[in-house]
């Protein structure tokens, strides 16, 4: 148990210092086409909604001392799952910085293969994490795309 809130803990300072970064570097972006919303938008966005998720876990460390979810069994121990996601995450990552697939494809796989991977019930997660992937990965492209007239590879 003291290893999960030490792991929860450094995972939420983690991901501040990571999304802090994120809205320095959004903030250099130059405007785009529509003035309001810009190339940084959107990251900057995200971080400031990862540094306020991130400050209520800590807060909720500080307040209680134990987990503030509730048990999810031995996955907050299994460095291999962890270690897998991670690894596909950074491939997500990769494969849009290198161009090698289009956003809309490459968010709707690491979607799908990211719930497989944390599905308790793997077989029984494969549905609805092809519909929750498609949905977020092709859904997110058309707002990018055409609604926000984002240049994704």
């Amino acid at each position: 148990m003291k290893a999960e809130v030490r792991a929860e803990t450094a995972l939420a300072l983690l991901s501040i210092a990571l999304a802090a970064f994120f809205l320095a570097e959004g903030s250099t972006l130059k405007p785009g086409v529509f003035e309001p919303i810009g190339p940084g938008a959107v990251p900057m966005g995200v971080a400031v909604v990862t540094i306020v998720l991130g400050a209520l876990v800590l807060l909720a460390r500080a307040r209680a001392r134990r987990p503030a979810v509730a048990e999810v069994g031995a996955a907050a121990e299994d460095w291999p799952l962890t270690l897998g996601v991670g690894a596909v995450t950074l491939a997500y990552c990769l494969a849009l910085h290198l161009g090698v697939l289009r956003y809309g494809i490459a968010t709707t796989v690491y979607v799908v293969v990211a719930i497989v991977l944390l599905a308790p019930q793997r077989r029984s997660a494969l549905p609805w994490a092809a519909g929750i992937g498609a949905v977020t990965g092709f859904g997110l492209d058309l707002i990018f795309r055409h609604l926000l007239v984002a240049d994704l590879p």
